[in-house]
């Protein structure tokens, strides 16, 4: 939950419509974090991509 991870000051990315690992590595972000946009994840930017700048 984005609003816990919020809470919490985590990077957190929400996808949905997804049925495997593959399947959320091609989504597009729906929500993001505070923490998340501070570093640059945007929503509607692909999951691979915001791992990327998760390491």
């Amino acid at each position: 939950d984005v609003n816990i991870a919020n809470k919490l000051g985590d990077v957190a990315v929400r996808v949905t419509g997804v049925n495997s690992f593959e399947d959320v590595l091609d989504a597009k972000a729906v929500d993001v974090s505070e923490a998340a946009k501070n570093i640059g994840i945007t929503i509607g930017m692909q999951a691979k991509e915001a791992l990327k700048k998760m390491v």
